[in-house]
C-alpha cells in the first residue's frame, strides 16, 4: 500500500475539472485514490504524481474503473503512455517493495525459542 502520494487529477473532457487527491494504493496497471464523486466509470483522466524527489511522472493518461461513493475512493486504470515511464514505475515500485519487505523482516528476525 502506498499512502502520502498527491495526485494532479485532470479530467480533460465530459467532467471538466482539476482535482489534487490522494493515492491509497499503486501498482503497475493503476492506482487507486480518493476520487471525486464527478468522475464516472469510463472517464478518461490525466494524472501527475511524484513518488520521491528521483520519480515524477506528468499526464498519465488512465481510465476510470469503478468508484466507491460512499468511501470517497476508486480506480484508474493506466492507459498507453510511454515504455520508459513505465518501465521507471515498475523499478520504483520493486525497489519501495524491498525497503518495506525488508525493514518488516529486520523486525521480525528474533530467535524462535
Amino acid at each position: 500500500m502506498i499512502s502520502g502520494v498527491l495526485v494532479e487529477l485532470e479530467a480533460p473532457s465530459g467532467a471538466a475539472g482539476r482535482w489534487s487527491v490522494d493515492a491509497v494504493d499503486l501498482n503497475a496497471d493503476g492506482m487507486g485514490l480518493v476520487l471525486p464523486n464527478a468522475l464516472a466509470p469510463g472517464t478518461e483522466v490525466l494524472l501527475s504524481f511524484r513518488l520521491d524527489e528521483t520519480c515524477e511522472f506528468t499526464r498519465v493518461p488512465a481510465i476510470v474503473l469503478h468508484q466507491e461513493q460512499v468511501a470517497g475512493t476508486g480506480g484508474v486504470h493506466f492507459g498507453a503512455w510511454d515504455v520508459q515511464d513505465r518501465l521507471r514505475l515498475l523499478e520504483w515500485l520493486v525497489d519501495f517493495y524491498e525497503k518495506v519487505v525488508g525493514v518488516a523482516r529486520a523486525g521480525r528476525q528474533r530467535p524462535l525459542h
